[in-house]
């Protein structure tokens, strides 16, 4: 780990659990990447495509189908309390999976004609177990990280990820490349993340579950209201905007452009989240000490992080453009496409890992300035996948307008932390002063 991100690294179990999460996640992440090349020979454009879409719809349904209330779950001080709120979100699972099936099957044709892919609408049957299993893992790791049992999230990720490409990749072999294989592999995987994350405290829940009366529940869920009031529209807004590209090539061209994004995104946007996950855990243990104690501190923190991401940034835009060429060689003359597609998308890649340190602003108590800039990104995208759709462009060039429009954001996001902690150093200086 460079010497300028391991100095400021907080000593002790909190700074061993950074550095144990960040390499767990570089290494789940790896086993993608290294299979990327297997995939791409087992499976075509159009079957990855299709189950790129499952997988990001299940994600998007996943993160607001416990209202958010895993977010609660490190609030309370007794584990027992704590355990209601896990019961809680588990409760909420049943009405949303019914709930979801008759939506499903009423609504399948309907989306699979939006998406431009008949076959879509046999896929969405399995859509609420996949919803189910993508739940399942975000509060369970809500769960587990509130011990700190940072190991056993790593291993199950670790064996989600594992067991999900090996069981893709077998019967994807077995079956000459089923789409299928793709959408039971996304679920199975995160099955198994929640198996290995549930392992020594299932039963200690089903004891709670047969204690706590509903009317229990109920007052668990008043108490804890404003995250399905606040944060489930922001999170869902967030997941809808990075899964915004996806929706918009699957629906205006086919879900083999929806596969060349896929393996482009497995190429440049996958490593950067691994790299980014480290560092803003780090800029975050520093930025939480220093926005009281220290803003002007602060301040030159973030400046110096974004230089140095910004010069790395540069460097991962300048190894893109070998893609278009070592693509072919990887994965087979049927991705070339790929390779444009992922010198494409380097540019709000790159971005989004110097914006990895652009969190200050929720720091220093303007969360509006945030929402206000998210909604605004969803406009843009939108305007900008409309004109690309009423004056006919092509595939690369949408992703070209939605890149560029990514990496727009990305840079105002990056001068509105600037402007956020100059006037919080402002703000704090001018209270110094008046204090006698």
């Amino acid at each position: 780990m460079p010497a300028f991100i391991r100095s400021r690294l907080p000593s002790g179990r909190v700074g061993r659990a950074i550095v144990a999460m960040a390499a767990g996640s570089a290494g789940v992440q790896l086993i993608g990447l290294l299979a990327s090349p297997v995939t791409a020979r087992v499976f075509s454009p159009a079957a990855t495509g299709t189950g790129m879409v499952f997988a990001y719809l299940a994600a998007i349904l996943g993160e607001v189908a416990s209202l958010r209330y895993d977010m609660a779950m490190p609030l309370p001080k007794e584990r027992s309390d704590r355990l209601d709120v896990l019961l809680l979100c588990l409760f909420i699972q049943v009405p949303l999976f019914l709930i979801l099936t008759v939506a499903v099957l009423a609504g399948r044709g309907q989306i699979a004609k939006w998406m431009g892919d008949p076959a879509v609408a046999d896929y969405l049957l399995l859509l609420p177990l996949g919803v189910l299993g993508y739940a399942l893992v975000q509060m369970l790791v809500q769960w587990r990280s509130r011990d700190r049992d940072f190991p056993r999230i790593v291993k199950a990720r670790f064996h989600q990820s594992a067991g999900q490409v090996g069981y893709q990749l077998s019967a994807g072999a077995l079956t000459a490349g089923s789409p299928w294989m793709l959408v039971t592999g996304t679920i199975l995987g995160n099955l198994l993340c929640a198996a290995g994350l549930l392992r020594e405290f299932s039963g200690e829940i089903l004891r709670r579950w047969r204690a706590v009366p509903l009317s229990q529940l109920w007052a668990v869920a008043r108490q804890y209201r404003r995250f399905p009031l606040f944060n489930s529209w922001s999170v869902l807004a967030n997941t809808f905007t990075s899964s915004i590209a996806v929706f918009a090539l699957a629906a205006l061209y086919s879900s083999e452009e929806t596969g060349y994004y896929r393996m482009a995104q497995v190429l440049i946007a996958v490593p950067v989240a691994a790299i980014s996950t480290a560092i803003s855990s780090v800029y975050l243990s520093e930025a939480g000490r220093l926005v009281s104690e220290d803003p002007a501190a602060l301040l030159r923190l973030y400046l110096k992080f974004t230089r140095r991401l910004a010069c790395f940034a540069a460097l991962i835009i300048l190894g893109s453009l070998a893609l278009p060429f070592i693509v072919p060689v990887l994965f087979g003359s049927r991705w070339a496409e790929t390779g444009h597609y992922a010198m494409i998308m380097a540019w709000p890649s790159a971005a989004t890992l110097v914006c990895v340190v652009a969190n200050n602003i929720p720091l220093v108590g303007r969360n509006h300035w945030e929402s206000l800039w998210t909604v605004l990104r969803i406009v843009a995208m939108l305007a900008g996948i409309y004109v690309c759709r009423e004056t006919g462009l092509t595939a690369r060039q949408t992703l070209a307008v939605i890149s560029g429009i990514l990496f727009a954001c990305s840079g105002a996001l990056i001068g509105l932390n600037v402007i956020a902690l100059k006037a919080h150093l402002k703000q704090k200086t001018r209270k110094a002063a008046i204090q006698p």
